[in-house]
C-alpha cells in the first residue's frame, strides 16, 4: 500500500522527507501517528535517550516549567567574574522527532528583571534513527545573560547540543533521541570559577605555563631569544652580558628553535653564567693562600722533628 501527500476526507497527510515520515493533521489539534510505508513503519522515537508517550499540550509556562515540559536537567555555568550560576534546561515534546528547549535561570540571578526568565530557547528535530537532524536556537530576551553580581552584561552563552545531520555533522555525537529513559549521560561547560596563580613551568619552546587553584592551566607568556647579523660584533659588558653595537646589527626576536635560535632550559644553570676572567683570579688567589698555608704547617712539622731528635 502506498501513501502521498494530500487531503483525505478532512485529514490532511504530509511527508516530511529529512525524517521519512507521514503526519495525518485532522484540524488544528492534532498529533503525529505512525504510518505503515511499503511495508516498514516510520516509528516515533525519542531523543535525549527518551521514551515519551505523548506530546505536551499548551505552551511552555515559565512558571510552572515541570508541568509544561517533558524532562529538564541543571547546568552550572560561570559569568565573567567566575561566579556560579544554575541554569535549569527544560525539554518539551511538540511532536514526533520534534522538540523544543528553554534555558531558564532563578529570579535570584536575573539582574534584568523580576521572576523566573527564559534566556535562551531552541528547537531540536531527529530522523527516525534518533539521530539530531536540525538544531537552532535564538538567545533571550536583550541577546545574552545579565546575572546578578557584578559580571558582564548580557553575556553571551552558547548550547551546544551537537552537530546537526542537516548542517553535514554526524548527529550523534550530542543529543539524541531513543526509546529509553529520558537521561542525561554527560554534560560540560568550558566555565570556570576564579582561581589563583599556584606554580608555573617553563618548556623547552620558552613557553611560560601556570597552574591555578581552578584546575585552569593556561599559557601565560612565552620567552623571545634574540639573533644577530654579527655575534662578533656585540660589545661585551661583563658579567655574561653583551651590548648591541653597529657592528652586530639590530637583534631579531623570535620564537626558541626557530631561525637558528637555542633552545631555553628551564630549571638548569648555564655554563658560562659567570665571566670566566674574575673566577680565574678567585681560583688562583684561593690557590695561593693554599699554598701559603700549606708551606706553614710544613714548617711547624719540621720544627717538631727537630725537636724530638734534640731529646733524643
Amino acid at each position: 500500500t502506498s501513501t502521498n501527500q494530500g487531503a483525505y476526507d478532512g485529514f490532511t497527510c504530509t511527508y516530511n522527507a529529512s525524517t521519512g515520515s507521514y503526519k495525518l493533521v485532522s484540524g488544528t489539534n492534532s498529533s503525529s501517528s505512525d504510518v505503515a510505508v511499503s511495508g516498514g513503519t516510520a516509528q516515533a522515537a525519542l531523543y535525549l535517550s527518551t521514551a515519551t508517550g505523548a506530546t505536551t499540550t499548551g505552551a511552555f509556562d515559565v512558571s510552572n516549567p515541570l508541568t509544561s515540559s517533558n524532562f529538564s536537567t541543571a547546568l552550572t555555568i560561570y559569568d565573567s567574574l567566575g561566579n556560579g550560576h544554575q541554569v535549569n534546561i527544560y525539554f518539551r515534546k511538540d511532536d514526533t522527532n520534534d522538540w523544543s528547549w528553554y534555558a531558564v535561570t532563578d529570579s535570584s540571578d536575573n539582574a534584568n528583571g523580576t521572576g523566573d526568565q527564559v534566556q535562551a530557547r531552541g528547537n531540536l528535530q531527529f530522523n527516525t534513527s534518533g539521530l539530531l537532524y536540525d538544531a537552532d536556537s535564538v538567545t533571550l530576551p536583550t541577546g545574552g545573560f545579565d546575572f546578578v553580581g557584578g559580571g558582564t552584561e548580557n553575556q553571551v552563552i552558547s548550547f551546544d547540543f551537537g552537530t546537526d545531520v542537516a548542517g553535514g555533522g554526524a548527529g550523534s555525537d550530542g543529543i539524541t533521541q531513543y526509546g529509553l529513559t529520558s537521561t542525561t549521560s554527560f554534560q560540560s561547560q568550558d566555565g570556570y570559577t576564579s582561581g589563583s596563580l599556584r606554580n608555573f613551568s617553563v618548556n623547552n619552546a620558552g613557553l611560560i605555563t601556570g597552574n591555578f587553584s581552578n584546575g585552569r592551566t593556561v599559557n601565560i607568556a612565552q620567552v623571545g631569544l634574540a639573533t644577530f647579523q654579527s655575534n662578533d660584533g656585540l660589545s661585551r659588558m661583563g658579567g655574561n652580558l653583551f651590548l648591541e653595537t653597529a657592528d652586530s646589527g639590530q637583534p631579531i626576536i623570535g620564537q626558541p628553535s626557530s631561525g637558528g635560535r637555542g633552545n631555553v632550559n628551564s630549571d638548569s644553570l648555564e655554563q658560562s653564567t659567570v665571566d670566566l676572567a674574575q673566577e680565574f683570579v678567585n681560583m688562583i688567589t684561593n690557590q695561593r693562600g693554599f699554598q701559603a698555608n700549606s708551606r706553614t704547617i710544613t714548617t711547624t712539622d719540621q720544627l717538631l722533628q727537630e725537636l724530638i731528635n734534640l731529646k733524643r
